[in-house]
Parts: C-alpha cells; sequence; structure tokens
C-alpha cells in the first residue's frame, strides 16, 4: 500500500502542477480561435451639395514696360467684391469624385491706366464662371 501511497504522492503532486498551469494554456489557446474579420473604417460620402461665400478688397499699383513698345505708369486696381460658390460632388468610386460648381462675383473694381495726355478706367460690375471638379482622397477627410 505504501507504494500506492507514494505515487498518488506524484499523482496529487502532477494534477497540481497542471492545474496552475492550466489558466495559461487556456489563455493561449483562446488567441487559437479565429477572430472576426476587422471593421472596414468608415470613410466619408464626397456626395452632396455644397456652398461658399467670399469677401475681399482689390488693390494695387504698377507699371507695364515692353521695351520698345509702350512703358505705362500709374497702372492701379481698386475695390470690393463679394462672392457666391454653389456646387455639386458625386463620389462615384470610393475616393473618386466628381463635380461641378458656379461662381457668381460682385464687385465695384476698378482697372486705371494713365497714358500721358489721357486716362483710362475699366469697372468690373460682375463676372461668373462654370467649373468642373475631379478629385481622389488623399488622406482622411482631404480631398485633392
Amino acid at each position: 500500500m505504501k507504494h500506492i501511497a507514494g505515487i498518488s504522492k506524484y499523482v496529487f503532486a502532477g494534477a497540481g502542477f497542471l492545474a496552475f498551469l492550466a489558466p495559461s494554456w487556456l489563455a493561449s489557446a483562446a488567441d487559437l480561435l479565429p477572430q472576426p474579420p476587422p471593421q472596414a473604417p468608415i470613410g466619408i460620402d464626397w456626395s452632396g451639395p455644397s456652398i461658399g461665400f467670399s469677401i475681399s478688397n482689390l488693390w494695387g499699383t504698377g507699371t507695364l514696360d515692353a521695351p520698345g513698345v509702350a512703358k505705362l505708369d500709374g497702372l492701379s486696381l481698386n475695390g470690393p467684391a463679394v462672392g457666391l460658390t454653389l456646387g455639386y460632388d458625386y463620389e462615384f468610386a470610393p475616393g473618386l469624385v466628381v463635380g461641378g460648381a458656379a461662381d457668381l462675383n460682385l464687385s465695384d473694381t476698378r482697372f486705371s491706366m494713365a497714358i500721358p495726355g489721357e486716362s483710362l478706367t475699366v469697372r468690373d460690375y460682375a463676372n461668373w464662371a462654370l467649373r468642373g471638379r475631379l478629385g481622389t482622397e488623399v488622406g482622411p477627410g482631404t480631398l485633392a
């Protein structure tokens, strides 16, 4: 019986050692389980309308010198301007955007030119433009 009792000491010791290692073995086994695929990041949908507003003032003076042709002193540009932009963009593929915009600018800008013996002034009251746009996403939230 002593021999059996001696074996049982080893059996109990081995069982205790396995019980001690079991939590780390189970933890590493959990790492082997299949993991769900990572979620794709939620991107920005660039489709939709846009609106913009601008206000500015133009000013400057200068000289136009075309050697052998003409030299104009007293060039000047000044006046306020406001603008409105309306646009629409459509994302036709992930990160690829096409769109258009209409610009309207109202101003009271004057371009003046002093010619010896004469003076010329040109005024700009309004101008507009239609533009197309094509862009691609170059970073999170950045379209170029």
